[in-house]
């Protein structure tokens, strides 16, 4: 399973539930927009600090009237539901149960519990309740990971120092004893790259394997195919295509990645970097890309293939065209010259070839 630094098996945006002049009681509406912003472990949450606030906001005033200060509502489950299907997350119930909640975070899918405020314990706060407030009620937080230790980490919008300071939340991931969490209900998010769940049982792994086509495994930082291995970034990208049936089984490489001076001909601005070509597709890491292609700098890349392969095959019949004209209207030394040159390519791929290069 791919996790980010903080070990979280996604990249989360968060947002303080606590802002002025509005409900303190909208927990369930942000742990669902923490939920939407999640992207694949590095790529940028696709929603933004404001954005959380403002369609939390939204969605509780939707679903509980007012989102005004005096609104004292919560969420109950069959609006958790609702409004997961509302904004385009599919969802899973599973068990109260602590341990099957982790199961579900290391098969790759965050979780939306409610607890007990009071079995709420942060780890780096010397194991004792984070809450402002004399802890009370039921609270709800989404769990994005499991610590090395067996605790969960946790994407916890109230876990601030102060209720009317919006400015205040200690930023996340935060680590919950997990022993200690009473849960009242727990309900796996589905993230869009995952395969959808088929049952309240959690998917298992097996050997970095869940949901991969056969003669395909992920381990560590390698995605092993039936053909040669991809690493780092190039198998993450893979990986997740995989689980989310957008990439096809016989879809592999046959050689591992290599560096080019030039990643496409067809588009100059892209620059050199690394590149896989598999069966069905191109692609690229750009090192220093300049103009238009700047922002793409050291991020996978799927090349415009088809474009490429007209541009080479339009560069190629030119060449081709012009040497058949030399070959025909050509004086002796031209054509002892034209032999020289395709000695020297046949020679520079001897090399190639002694080298793997």
């Amino acid at each position: 399973m791919i996790l980010n630094s903080h070990g979280e098996i996604g990249d989360f945006q968060e947002a303080d539930q606590f802002q002025p002049a509005k409900s303190m009681f909208e927990c369930g509406f942000f742990a669902c927009a923490i939920a939407k912003s999640m992207a694949p472990v590095g790529s940028p949450p696709i929603l933004s600090v404001a954005q959380i606030i403002s369609d939390a906001e939204g969605w509780y005033a939707q679903y509980d009237g007012t989102d005004a200060i005096s609104n004292t509502n919560g969420m109950s489950l069959p609006q958790l539901y609702n409004l997961l299907a509302q904004i385009g997350l599919h969802y899973q119930s599973t068990a109260t149960d602590i341990a099957i909640v982790k199961q579900w975070v290391q098969a790759g899918y965050p979780v939306i519990i409610a607890v007990t405020e009071t079995s709420v314990h942060d780890l780096a706060l010397g194991d004792s309740n984070p809450y402002p407030w004399t802890a009370a009620g039921t609270h709800v937080i989404l769990v994005t990971g499991v610590a090395s230790d067996g605790n969960v980490l946790v994407r916890d919008s109230a876990n601030c120092t102060n209720l009317y300071d919006p400015g205040s939340l200690r930023p996340g991931p935060r680590t919950y004893d997990a022993g200690k969490l009473v849960l009242v209900s727990a309900t796996a998010v589905v993230p869009p790259w995952m395969p959808r769940p088929t049952s309240s049982t959690p998917p298992t792994i097996q050997g970095g394997s869940m949901g991969l086509p056969q003669g395909w495994s992920y381990v560590g930082t390698t995605l092993h195919t039936p053909g040669a291995d991809m690493v780092l970034g190039f198998a993450a990208h893979v990986y997740q295509k995989l689980l989310a049936g957008t990439w096809e089984a016989d879809d592999y490489n046959d050689k591992p990645q290599y560096s080019v001076p030039q990643l496409e001909a067809s588009n100059p601005a892209l620059g050199g970097g690394d590149q896989i070509i598999t069966k069905k597709h191109m692609l690229g890491y750009p090192h220093n890309p300049t103009g238009a292609m700047a922002h793409l700098k050291d991020t996978v890349i799927e090349e415009y293939i088809g474009t490429e392969l007209q541009y080479t095959r339009q560069e190629y019949a030119a060449l081709f065209d012009a040497y058949q004209k030399l070959l025909a209207g050509g004086t002796p030394q031209m054509l002892t010259d034209l032999q020289t040159i395709a000695a020297n390519v046949q020679q520079i791929e001897a090399i190639a070839q002694k080298y793997h290069l």
